[in-house]
C-alpha cells in the first residue's frame, strides 16, 4: 500500500499499476488484462481511486476510456512509484539471497501483450525467486534471438518454424478483419454478407511490418488473390487498432488484440468468404538447449500442462 498524504487514503500498488496501464492502453478492459486483473475489479478500483483523490481522473465513453489532464499527471507519478517498487523488490531479493536467477523470454507482440502477463503472474506466484525478462519482438526477431542464445525460450506466431528449432503448440489464434463502424464493409455484417477475398486483396490494408507473424499469415492467405496491398505499415498492434478506430482503413489482426474493441463497439469484425485465418502460436527453443528447471515450469504454464 502507498499513502499519498493529506486526507487521501492508502492506494494499492495494483491500482497504481492499473492506472499506468490505462494511460498506455486507452481501455479499462485492456489495462485490466495487461496486469492480470478482472475488469469488474478494475472498474471498482478506478472509481475508488477517483473518490479517494476527489477529482475526475477518467472520461468513460462507448469508444473506450481516457485519462483527464489530472489523471495523466497522476499516472505519471504512479509510474515513478511502480518503477521504484519493482526496483526495491529486486534489490530486496538480492540482499536476502532469495533471487536465484533470471529467465529471458522473447515473445511476439500478440503473446507479449495478451498472453504472457497471465502466464507470468502464475509463474511468479510459484517462483518468486526468479526474475523473468520479457523482450517483445516480431516473430522473425524472436527466432533470431533464440538462434543467437539471447533468449532461454521464445514464443512466435509465424506460419512456419524452421526445422533447426524445437517447437510445441501453445494455442491457435484466429485473425479478424476489423473496420471502423462507419466503414462501408460494416454494412455487410448487418446484411449477414461475407466479404469476397478478391475484394480484400484489392484493398490497401494497415499492416504490421515484415517479419511479423501476423503479416506473414495475411500475405499467405491473400497470395492466391494477387497478394496484399499496403495502406500503412506499423510495428505496433496497438497503433494499428487505434488507426482503424480513427477510420484510416481496415486491418487483419489477432482476435486477442481486437476483442475488447469489438465488444465495446469501437471496431466491427467483418467475415471473409471461405476464409478462416488462423495461425498457431508456438513455443520454440534450440534442441541443444531444452527447457529445464524454471524455464520448463514457465513453458508448462504456457501450454496448460501439455507434455513436450
Amino acid at each position: 500500500m502507498v499513502t499519498l498524504g493529506g486526507e487521501v487514503q492508502q492506494v494499492s500498488m495494483s491500482t497504481l499499476r492499473l492506472l499506468v496501464a490505462l494511460a498506455e492502453e486507452g481501455s479499462i478492459s485492456e489495462a485490466a488484462r495487461r496486469i492480470g486483473m478482472a475488469q469488474s475489479n478494475a472498474s471498482r478500483s478506478l472509481k475508488a481511486l477517483e473518490a479517494n483523490v476527489g477529482v475526475q481522473l477518467i472520461v468513460r465513453a462507448h469508444s473506450g476510456a481516457h485519462l483527464t489532464d489530472r489523471g495523466n499527471l497522476l499516472a505519471l507519478w504512479a509510474q515513478e512509484v511502480v518503477t521504484a517498487m519493482d526496483r526495491l523488490l529486486v534489490g530486496m531479493n538480492s540482499l536476502s539471497g532469495t533471487s536465484s536467477g533470471q529467465i529471458t523470454v522473447g515473445a511476439s507482440h500478440t503473446v507479449a501483450e495478451h498472453l504472457a502477463p497471465e502466464w507470468l503472474a502464475t509463474f511468479h506466484r510459484h517462483s518468486r525467486a526468479v526474475t523473468v525478462a520479457l523482450d517483445m519482438e516480431n516473430s522473425e526477431r524472436v527466432l533470431e534471438g533464440i538462434a543467437r542464445g539471447e533468449f532461454d525460450l521464445g514464443f512466435v506466431e509465424c506460419p512456419g518454424v524452421p526445422d533447426s528449432f524445437t517447437q510445441v503448440e501453445v494455442r491457435v489464434d484466429a485473425l479478424k478483419l476489423i473496420v471502423h463502424p462507419g466503414h462501408e464493409w460494416a454494412a455487410l455484417v448487418h446484411r449477414d454478407e461475407p466479404l469476397l477475398p478478391s475484394v480484400l486483396a484489392k484493398t490497401p490494408l494497415i499492416l504490421r511490418e515484415s517479419g511479423s507473424g501476423t503479416r506473414a499469415v495475411v500475405s499467405a492467405a491473400l497470395a492466391p488473390y494477387g497478394g496484399v496491398r499496403t495502406l500503412m505499415e506499423l510495428n505496433s498492434t496497438s497503433a494499428i487498432v487505434r488507426a482503424v478506430e480513427a477510420g484510416v482503413g481496415p486491418a487483419l489482426l489477432s482476435g486477442l488484440s481486437v476483442e475488447a474493441g469489438i465488444r465495446e463497439g469501437r471496431l466491427v469484425a467483418v467475415p471473409v468468404l471461405g476464409q478462416t485465418l488462423e495461425r498457431c502460436i508456438r513455443a520454440v527453443w534450440l534442441p541443444s538447449s531444452p527447457p529445464r528447471g524454471e524455464v520448463r515450469d514457465l513453458l508448462s504454464i504456457a501450454v496448460s500442462g501439455q507434455s513436450l
